[in-house]
């Protein structure tokens, strides 16, 4: 028989007991040494394991929020896609109704403005910064273009100059929209659309500093009402005034028309500017206020 080999371990107490000692077969060391390595292997192995399944299972739950999001997002664009659908087909109808077969493109670029012999400070920003064109505006013709009439007040006698006397009446088909919203583009008037030929008052009394063509937006007006306010009038057919002329609030100044590259239609686009910034006419003119009161 071999001799079996053992092993002798002396444990020391650190009192003023007496040491002990025992002795382990050199095999059952072994066993237990190679058990010990498992387990911290089987340790550190779980625990990466672990670690990387929280982290799929994280990140799947983040995809599954993600995908939620987007279905919400596809179904928002859906139903914008359907309700701009539906308001170019309404403004389309709105036009044909005018006798538009169809639309231009809106490619030319701006050109000067002839200002007869007015000095630049005479004439607003937007006779030299006109606005870019505007697709139709959800916010502004949802549901269909409504049509904007003349309100019956006296309140307009009271203020002759201040420009409070809506210039045409039709239908709406384009909104202020200064900053652009979604598929828009900057846009700081309205926009007006009715038969051509048209007359096309004046929404205030004042001096008309600018009667004249531009490329973009064809026979355009312009009329200084004082206190820094101007207001603007383009793609008139024919114009009834001239530069330097006064006018009275509501006095015929042009005829509704589709010149100036920029246009779609027979429509007017009317802006009101006040201390050289475009302002809502909807603060001014007193048809929409009529209608909010």
């Amino acid at each position: 028989k071999k001799r079996q080999r053992h092993i002798s371990i002396l444990l020391i107490p650190d009192a003023n007991s007496e040491p002990y000692s025992f002795k382990i077969k050199l095999g059952v060391l072994r066993i237990l040494i190679a058990v010990g390595i498992l387990l911290v292997a089987h340790i550190i192995f779980g625990g990466y394991a672990y670690w990387r399944w929280g982290r799929i299972a994280n990140e799947n739950s983040k995809l599954l929020a993600d995908n939620q999001r987007l279905l919400k997002d596809n179904q928002r664009i859906y139903l914008l896609a359907s309700q701009f659908e539906e308001i170019v087909n309404q403004h389309e109808k709105v036009l044909k109704a005018l006798g538009v077969d169809g639309f231009r493109s809106n490619t030319a670029s701006v050109e000067s403005l002839d200002l007869n012999g007015f000095r630049p400070q005479d004439i607003p920003r937007l006779a030299t910064e006109p606005p870019t064109a505007v697709k139709p505006n959800i916010k502004g013709i949802v549901g269909s273009s409504s049509f904007i009439a003349h309100k019956k007040t006296r309140l307009h006698d009271y203020t002759p100059n201040l420009p409070t006397f809506l210039p045409v009446e039709g239908y709406l088909t384009a909104d202020y929209e200064p900053h652009g919203w979604l598929i828009g583009r900057r846009h700081p008037g309205i926009d007006i659309a009715a038969q051509r030929g048209k007359v096309i008052r004046a929404a205030g009394g004042g001096m008309v500093v600018f009667a004249g063509w531009t490329s973009r937006y064809g026979n355009m007006v312009i009329i200084n009402h004082g206190d820094d306010i101007f207001s603007y009038y383009a793609h008139n057919k024919k114009l009834l005034v001239q530069d330097k002329a006064h006018v009275k609030k509501g006095e015929p100044i042009a005829l509704l028309g589709n010149t100036g590259s920029s246009s779609t239609g027979p429509h007017l686009h009317f802006e009101i500017w006040k201390d050289g910034r475009p302002v809502n006419p909807r603060e001014y003119l007193l048809a929409f206020q009529s209608e909010s009161n």
